[in-house]
């Protein structure tokens, strides 16, 4: 499937379920900046491989955000017809929580993946819609079988750094945590 196949999925989905709008993000549950293939869910709707990005899908419009250091990128790789590309490093584009105010329906339904939002940025989207009574699906498990050759969560085993590669030893850190 390409971007606009999955974008039709996902709309099929909204439909199924419905939901008015769908927040992506590109994180993982410990909000990395780096993540695993299991976690880039914006990258299997836009194609965008940066790592840094946001879209959010309503029943006829899709919006795209990065930074600075990917808006060349997203224009060669995410479809321009599928989805309205913006820069959160431009003063000029729309901030992606006042797109979403302006483009769900007041009374709407607002689907994200709660396990990898931030309480910030969840906030964030709560405020900017405020007295708009959003109802919110937050568990996106459904959502995200239409990606039928979804990678999965990695195994792999943990390891510790040697204490040379560190700054603080995980004695020191867990100290400074607790």
């Amino acid at each position: 499937m390409n971007s606009a196949e999955h974008l039709s999925a996902l709309r099929k989905w909204m439909v199924s379920k419905k939901v008015d709008a769908v927040y992506l993000t590109c994180t993982d549950p410990h909000q990395s900046e780096s993540v695993a293939d299991h976690w880039k869910t914006v990258q299997w709707f836009t194609g965008f491989t940066g790592s840094v990005a946001w879209a959010i899908v309503t029943a006829d419009k899709a919006a795209f955000w990065t930074d600075g250091r990917y808006t060349e990128q997203a224009k060669r790789q995410v479809d321009a017809e599928l989805s309205a590309l913006y820069s959160i490093s431009d003063p000029k584009d729309p901030d992606r929580f006042d797109w979403l105010r302006n483009h769900i329906p007041k009374d709407g339904c607002l689907a994200l993946d709660a396990g990898v939002l931030s309480t910030a940025n969840f906030r964030k989207i709560q405020s900017a819609l405020k007295g708009r009574d959003i109802r919110f699906e937050l568990n996106l498990e459904s959502f995200l079988n239409i990606w039928t050759d979804r990678p999965r969560i990695p195994q792999d085993s943990l390891y510790q750094l040697e204490e040379e590669f560190t700054v603080r030893t995980r004695r020191e850190k867990l100290t400074a945590l607790r």
